[in-house]
């Protein structure tokens, strides 16, 4: 670097920058989206590397910004040059392109004074984009409600409170051992992980996966008994319904199905009326509706 463009620069720092520290002491930090408290600062080395915080982006041009560090009506311009190779991340450490930052944002900047300037330009090897609250996260919660705008539902977590989920066509949303709109999901229902992008800002996930947790012993086969609701036809296969626990439930039976008695002998399905009682062998199909694929069934009433 020319040693005497550099001097001028390092000097404009020494002597202006104590001044609007001293005056930044008495001013309420800046606030981004509520969340984001900037102090600006400037640290200048005698190697010429760089260290400024609360830089508020002016002006982009491509990956480089217009800059100022601002202290009430005192104010610092610097153009900051995106280095080959810099790092640059959201205010909680995710990856971003350089080209996401926007107009208003306040970067972190680590780098090094331009060579050969005679003015205030830098070279970033790092920048943390303050204002961009985004990272990957994952929550657990109870479905609260549905969203009217967008597609997407209110998730009550126990740590966060109640956060906004948005769902889009490419959500990957599992229940069971199935995979399920989000017309299948219901208010209750718990979701036992949920991934997608988190914005602390406005505590918004953009979900990319869900898993909604059932207990799969629901679904495993066991005795169930009902009422007969309508007629099981004269032979099989053969699909009726029957009022279990005060739900009505489709019942399939496959050729081959059992049908008995109330002493486990064989008798002709005909032989069913409505409002008969009933006992079956099956299991709950994993859908929206409910549905026992049975193997027996007996008629208690004869």
């Amino acid at each position: 670097m020319n040693k005497i463009k550099f001097a001028a620069v390092l000097a404009f720092v020494l002597v202006f920058v104590p001044l609007f520290a001293t005056r930044a002491q008495n001013q309420t930090p800046i606030t981004v989206f509520s969340q984001v408290d900037t102090i600006p600062e400037v640290h200048i080395d005698k190697t010429g590397k760089v260290s400024v915080q609360g830089a508020k982006v002016m002006q982009k041009a491509g990956t480089s910004y217009y800059v100022r560090l601002i202290w009430s009506e005192s104010y610092i311009r610097i153009l900051v040059k995106t280095a080959p190779g810099a790092e640059v991340v959201r205010r909680f450490g995710a990856i971003m392109s350089p080209t996401e930052i926007n107009p208003g944002d306040y970067l972190n900047i680590d780098g090094e004074i331009e060579s050969g300037s005679d003015s205030f330009i830098v070279k970033a090897s790092k920048i943390r984009d303050l204002s961009d609250q985004k990272e990957m996260d994952e929550f657990s919660g109870t479905v609260n409600s549905f969203g009217t705008s967008t597609p997407g539902f209110l998730l009550n977590t126990q740590f966060q409170g109640i956060i906004n989920v948005n769902v889009g066509t490419s959500t990957v949303i599992i229940k069971g051992s199935r995979m399920i709109n989000l017309s299948s999901v219901h208010i209750g229902d718990k979701v036992s992980k949920i991934v997608g992008v988190f914005n602390h800002g406005n505590n918004t996930i953009n979900a990319t996966s869900m898993v909604v947790y059932v207990n799969m012993n629901t679904f495993k086969s066991r005795n169930f008994q009902g009422v007969l609701k309508t007629s099981p036809g004269n032979s099989l296969p053969a699909t009726f319904i029957a009022t279990i626990e005060g739900v009505d439930y489709t019942v399939n039976l496959q050729a081959g199905s059992d049908v008995w008695n109330n002493k486990r002998k064989t008798v002709v399905l005909s032989r069913f009326v409505v409002g008969d009682t009933i006992r079956l062998y099956g299991s709950i199909q994993e859908s929206d509706s409910p549905i026992i694929n049975a193997s027996i069934v007996r008629n208690l009433d004869l």
